[in-house]
């Protein structure tokens, strides 16, 4: 909870109660707080009110041990919200004053300016499609995270009944195929992950005739879940090109709603 006023947030313990003031010394008027639950971080902007003012940056909070670190965004005036995408570990800050959009890299901590209108209205982002919404005066503009143009490699999430399940760590059947014309690839691997596109993905197991199967091996929380999958031709561990039509071939990511009750 960010406490303008008091240039602190306060952190909630949800199973005493018990309540921890967290300060960054290099804040003032914090006013708006998003969350990475993949990473455990906490991002703050501190931009106040408007007319108020802030000290124009943003806040971020190791869940685990409530330390801070400070980022500064470049041409960053009156960051009043901020938004995680926990899939792609990005963050998106809108600046009221400046007009612009500063995106923070999740692991780097590094920001960068996106000049585009919409720092003066509102963001969101859509962690499915991985596209960000940012409005402002007469002006809408999206901003694709994922690679847009169309890779023959696809593939297909076989949707679970009712697209929900009991189990903690559910199973998924899965098929890629190879669109590719007059010659097609040999599709060998499937990859997928739950939630985030961060860390290590799964193999799913190779059943033939462009089918696999793959089963979460760490057990879901009860909730929303988004599986997200991809499909190679096997070359991918490497860059080498060994001769003809050997370069690695990496399909595009799919997304996969589900419900885990």
């Amino acid at each position: 909870m960010a406490c303008p006023g008091s240039n602190n947030v306060f952190v909630i313990d949800g199973a005493t109660n018990s309540v921890t003031a967290v300060s960054d010394p290099n804040a003032l008027e914090p006013s708006w707080i998003d969350v990475n639950p993949i990473s455990n971080k906490i991002y703050v902007a501190n931009g106040g009110f408007i007319e108020n003012g802030g000290s124009n940056n943003v806040t971020v909070i190791d869940g685990a041990t409530n330390s801070t670190t400070t980022i500064q965004g470049p041409q960053e005036l009156a960051p009043f919200e901020v938004h995680v995408n926990p899939v792609t570990n990005k963050i998106y800050v809108p600046n009221a004053l400046s007009n612009n959009v500063t995106v923070i890299d999740g692991i780097t901590n590094s920001a960068i300016s996106l000049n585009i209108r919409g720092g003066e209205g509102a963001t969101t982002v859509n962690s499915v499609t991985n596209r960000i919404y940012a409005g402002g005066g007469d002006h809408f503009t999206i901003v694709a995270e994922q690679q847009v143009q169309k890779i023959p490699i696809q593939v297909a999430i076989h949707p679970l009944v009712h697209d929900r399940t009991h189990s903690a760590k559910p199973a998924f059947s899965f098929t890629a195929k190879d669109t590719f014309k007059p010659q097609v690839t040999q599709i060998d691997q499937l990859l997928f992950q739950v939630d985030t596109w961060q860390g290590s993905w799964m193999a799913a197991k190779n059943e033939g005739g462009g089918h696999f199967q793959g089963k979460v091996t760490q057990a879901l929380q009860k909730g929303v879940h988004t599986l997200y999958a991809y499909a190679t031709d096997g070359q991918e561990a490497t860059s080498t090109n060994t001769g003809e039509q050997s370069s690695p071939l990496i399909g595009n990511v799919k997304a996969y709603v589900f419900l885990v009750y």
